[in-house]
Formats: structure tokens, sequence, C-alpha cells
């Protein structure tokens, strides 16, 4: 559970051997050669390469989860399909990583006025979203551009 000061400067996390130890003692695996693990307590999302209790850590980006009228479901899922953006008439996200299958969960970007580049919500490090995985643009796009469709997401 997130015990953070809620503002953007909360950035608490644990060591890489402690992350990897983690996974790799829950026996996680995906179909593809990475794992993805949200920490909803450090607003952190893991990325490691590997298998099955041989996770290495790859790479860890700062996130926002869902707000608590609206969290994050905890739990083991994959990513279903990616797609380029989301565009309302109140706000833009790009890019899109949809994770929980028949569901509107996603990681994504932080919220752009629509069809610009400038920030509207530069909230993050902190539980806000509506349910998504909020990161910011250098996660998302690492994201978006290397894991694969079924790769497995962990949050917990």
């Amino acid at each position: 559970t997130y015990r953070g000061n809620y503002t953007s400067s909360y950035n608490i996390d644990y060591s890489k051997d402690i992350k990897q130890a983690f996974v790799n003692a829950k026996g996680y695996s995906s179909r593809t050669k990475y794992l993805v693990w949200v920490n909803l307590a450090t607003q952190k999302v893991n990325v490691f390469t590997g298998s099955k209790q041989n996770w290495k850590l790859t790479k860890t980006f700062r996130c926002a989860s869902g707000a608590k009228s609206t969290p994050t479901p905890a739990g083991v899922t994959y990513v279903t399909y990616k797609q380029a953006a989301w565009v309302t008439s109140s706000y833009t996200c790009r890019p899109i990583v949809r994770f929980y299958p028949n569901t509107g969960y996603a990681f994504h970007s932080r919220l752009y006025y629509p069809n610009t580049n400038k920030v509207k919500d530069a909230s993050m490090g902190f539980p806000v979203s509506h349910g998504c995985v909020r990161m910011e643009d250098e996660g998302i796009y690492w994201i978006y551009n290397n894991i694969p469709v079924n790769s497995t997401v962990v949050i917990y």
C-alpha cells in the first residue's frame, strides 16, 4: 500500500537485489523474455528480462497508479495490445500499452492538452489516475517500444 506524501517529490525504492529476489521467489513466469512489476507501494514500474526464477532487473521508471477512489487493480495479467494514442476532447495520452484483457486499464503517458505536446497534468510518483498506470515520456516510450504483447504484468 502506498504510504507516501502525495507529492511528486516522493521517490522511495527497493534495491535491485531485493526486487530480483521478490519476483524470483514468487515464481512468476512470462510468455516473453520480459516481466513487468508495478510496485504500488513505491510507485515504480520495474522491468525484468530472463525467465521464471531467473529474472534480472533491466529498467525502473516512476509511475502514478490509480487514486484511492479509482485504484489500479492488483494481480497478475499481461500486455494485451498497444495503441499510438488516446485523443479526447479534454486530453491526449500517447502511447498506450494495455493490460487486463477486455478492460480500459493501460500504461500511458501523463495527460496532455488535446492534440498538443503541452502537459496538462504532470502528477507523478503518487496514486492519482483513474486506474491506469501513468508514466513519464521516457518510461512509456521505452515500454511501448520494447515490451511485447503477452508479457506478464504483475501489479502488487
